[in-house]
């Protein structure tokens, strides 16, 4: 999950979904509304998904699959591929092309493009659908969370080949709930071996994420995985993407509640933060086995390619440094 956009919007009021027709909730009978495009079966199976969410592990976890109606989903995409452009980013912890801010491309008061918006209803749709009230209240169930607040927060990513994100846990203000919707290519499936899993790493130590995930969601089309934000708990990473032409496209973002989580210190961006005026204590590090067996792997081949140039009569002096 790629860093958030800096502006907040509140999700439509229930008084104002219900005087805009295309902004009803998906129980109004209209075909044109907002919540139509969220598949039925969503709300039906809210029970089941509850229970599904609370036994996962290596924390609680869960998706839902399918989200929305195919055809309109496919509408999604095909908006977002044609009329929306993507930023390459790449810092230490992560490297995605991030689309267009999703919170306020139809607001032109806060740097919107009205010519952008009205090019792209069905994402319009898709967005403001999963932040409806009717939404977050199933969110709510299914999870157990504290009542979530009316800000929108989301946008969306692709992760091209050797697109990544390393594993962190997602604290930072009031997130409650950390959510990704996957676009990947209808007709040509995800497998695991195109890589870009969503890991799941269980807690080695307080604060301090195992070195192997437990859980690896396949980011297939058309679902939506969940997972509750817990300070030094919900790590998690996506996994380098493999394939050469599928790319990785998703909407991600997070549902807010109206206060922080409990121990909010022991998040990742604050221990960073506590940590960045002290030096790396380099004894601390402990490496990976298959690192260190291929640094040694690659000392001896050179080595014995050192040894074969000798015997050959080279120019000589060829002593290690």
């Amino acid at each position: 999950q790629a860093p958030p956009p800096a502006v907040e919007r509140r999700a439509p009021t229930a008084r104002a979904m219900a005087s805009t027709k295309k902004q009803k909730t998906s129980h109004d009978g209209d075909g044109d509304d907002a919540g139509a495009i969220i598949a039925a079966d969503v709300y039906a199976n809210v029970a089941a998904a509850a229970e599904e969410y609370k036994r996962a592990t290596p924390y609680a976890h869960g998706v839902v699959s399918p989200l929305c109606d195919d055809s309109m989903l496919r509408r999604v995409r095909a908006e977002m591929r044609d009329n929306l452009s993507a930023t390459f980013k790449e810092t230490d912890l992560f490297k995605v092309l991030q689309t267009a801010d999703l919170v306020t491309i139809d607001d032109p008061e806060k740097g919107g493009d009205p010519a952008i918006a009205a090019k792209i209803p069905a994402l319009l749709r898709l967005r403001d659908a999963i932040y409806s009230q009717e939404f977050r209240d199933m969110v709510q169930t299914m999870t157990g969370c504290a009542p979530l607040t009316d800000r929108i927060d989301c946008s969306a990513n692709v992760y091209p080949r050797s697109g990544h994100l390393l594993c962190h846990d997602d604290v930072i203000g009031t997130r409650c709930i950390s959510y990704i919707v996957y676009l990947t290519d209808p007709d040509d499936a995800w497998t695991e071996k195109d890589g870009g899993a969503l890991e799941l790493y269980p807690v080695e130590t307080p604060g301090t994420p195992a070195v192997d995930p437990t859980a690896r969601l396949i980011p297939r089309w058309n679902s939506m995985a969940f997972f509750t934000v817990q300070p030094g708990r919900s790590f998690h990473a996506v996994q380098e993407v493999f394939a050469e032409d599928k790319p990785r496209l998703s909407i991600s973002g997070w549902y807010h509640a109206a206060t922080a989580p409990e121990g909010s210190e022991n998040a990742t961006l604050t221990q960073l933060q506590t940590r960045a005026s002290e030096d790396d204590d380099v004894a601390g590090f402990v490496p990976f086995q298959s690192a260190v067996d291929a640094v040694l792997a690659a000392a001896a081949a050179a080595k014995e390619d050192a040894k074969d140039d000798g015997d050959g009569g080279g120019d000589g002096g060829g002593g290690e440094e």
